[in-house]
């Protein structure tokens, strides 16, 4: 499972780089790995971060010297990451709703952080505060990054090409309340697309 989680990872950071470069696919790419590492995290997050292996999950003695806290930590943990997986896919592909997504999973992302850096203080010897640490720190920090990047930047620098686009977005952004400026740079948009 590790693995899947740093083929995704480095499948993530090229999609981007795809995207940086004007390459087209980098969109599909960084779609397909940030689904990917939030299904890894969501439904598998408790048995990941605990090393449970997937053809023992179901086995009552996998769970027995794990504690309770623990194990609800660990699922918390994998929603959280989850759920900032795919706020930072959205906030990259400029979707609606990257926003609130990025805003709900950072505030309790941070919690996280610092409860699992007391922990790993405290208990310095256990690999499982020290994997969801460094684990934490990546990707709630690359979130809060993200999160504060203007969308009007990330336009800017993913359609440099297009400056019609760019044009009619920022106008759309400029007035939120005329919902034609946001039809008219949909449009330019879905054109580029095709």
């Amino acid at each position: 499972m590790k693995r899947l989680e740093i083929i995704s990872a480095s499948l993530a950071i090229l999609g981007v780089t795809m995207m940086l470069l004007l390459i087209p696919g980098g969109s599909v790419l960084l779609g397909i790995s940030f689904t990917i590492l939030a299904c890894i995290y969501y439904l598998f997050g408790t048995f990941f971060f605990n090393k449970i292996p997937v053809n023992r999950i179901f086995k009552k003695a996998s769970y027995e010297k794990i504690p309770v806290l623990r194990l609800v930590g660990a699922f918390g943990g994998g929603a959280i990451f989850s759920i900032l997986s795919v706020g930072m896919l959205f906030k990259l592909l400029q979707l609606p709703g990257a926003g609130i997504m990025l805003g709900v999973g950072l505030i309790p992302g941070s919690i996280l952080c610092l409860v699992v850096l007391i922990k790993f203080l405290i208990k310095r010897e256990t690999p499982f505060y020290r994997g969801m640490l460094v684990r934490s720190l990546l990707v709630v920090g690359l979130a809060g990054i993200i999160y504060t990047i203007p969308s009007l930047t990330m336009v800017k620098t993913f359609f440099r090409n297009h400056p019609d686009y760019i044009e009619a977005y920022e106008k759309a952004m400029n007035d939120p309340d005329d919902k034609e400026l946001y039809r008219i740079a949909e449009e330019i948009r879905e054109k580029i697309k095709n």
